[in-house]
């Protein structure tokens, strides 16, 4: 009996070391260029995360952004898209030139959504579209680039 108990102990870890470990293996991989499975090169990558905070930041600025302003609403959305963005600048760490032109991205959507809080929290709604159009062609080089390997 002891014996199957240590079994299914052993089996336990084993299935943990394998459900935890391999993400972290890839991720390791990715991060040191090895690539992924399926997941496109890093520059790829780094777009796609950075396309995907900007459209979250979008969706919660339109949201709780029209007048009148749900600034508690808001506050709690732009808590979580602060953890998105750094979340977004830890896919765009590479040295490809395309990770560069992500991350710098990244940098304008940072102050994009730091203006925005600032004039919420100021009772001001946001004209968004301008800066957008500037963040979205940056996204787009940065998107060629990754395409063509850079």
């Amino acid at each position: 009996m002891q014996a199957i108990v240590k079994w299914l102990a052993v089996l336990a870890i084993l299935a943990a070391a394998y459900v935890y470990g391999r993400p972290w293996f890839e991720d390791l991989g990715a991060r040191i260029g090895l690539g992924t499975q399926g997941g496109g090169s890093l520059g790829e990558q780094c777009v796609a995360f950075a396309e995907g905070t900007v459209a979250e930041f979008v969706e919660k600025a339109e949201k709780w952004g029209d007048p009148p302003i749900q600034l508690e609403r808001w506050s709690g959305s732009y808590r979580l898209l602060r953890g998105r963005l750094q979340d977004a600048y830890s896919h765009c760490g590479c040295e490809l030139e395309s990770c560069r032109e992500g991350d710098r991205a990244l940098d304008r959507l940072a102050a994009l959504m730091e203006s925005t809080n600032d004039s919420f929290r100021d009772g001001r709604p946001v004209d968004l579209d301008v800066p957008l159009d500037r963040l979205r062609a940056q996204l787009d080089q940065a998107a060629r680039l990754a395409a063509d390997g850079y």
